[in-house]
């Protein structure tokens, strides 16, 4: 739903995305990005409906994010396969990540404050 490829200084912030048919945030070959207070919800029953996979990215922070999904929540990729050159993440942090990955519920309220 959202991807970059071969890009630099990215800052992803505040925004909230709801049912992604796949990989919700996907940066592809990306240096220096900070993903901070995002909010991703797929339906829970939804096969790769990932919710943040970097591949083959340095310099990444990921921040005080909520993530609600039916698949992985983060996913580090080093290339996908049949790449002619594999290029491992590197320099990832995480921090502060609440996730969800199964509801009781059909309709779930959610409070999460930045």
């Amino acid at each position: 739903m959202v991807a970059f490829q071969n890009s630099e200084n990215i800052r992803i912030e505040k925004i909230t995305i709801l049912n992604s048919p796949a990989w919700t945030v996907t940066p592809i070959r990306c240096k220096n990005i900070v993903i901070n207070s995002v909010i991703i919800i797929n339906p829970p029953n939804s096969p790769n409906t990932d919710g943040i996979n970097p591949d083959s990215c340095s310099n990444l922070r990921i921040l005080n994010c909520l993530v609600d999904i039916g698949d992985d929540c983060i996913t580090l990729k080093s290339g996908m396969e049949g790449c002619a050159t594999i290029v491992p993440c590197e320099n990832i942090k995480v921090r502060v990540i609440c996730y969800l990955l199964i509801r009781k519920r059909r309709s779930t309220k959610l409070l999460f404050r930045w």
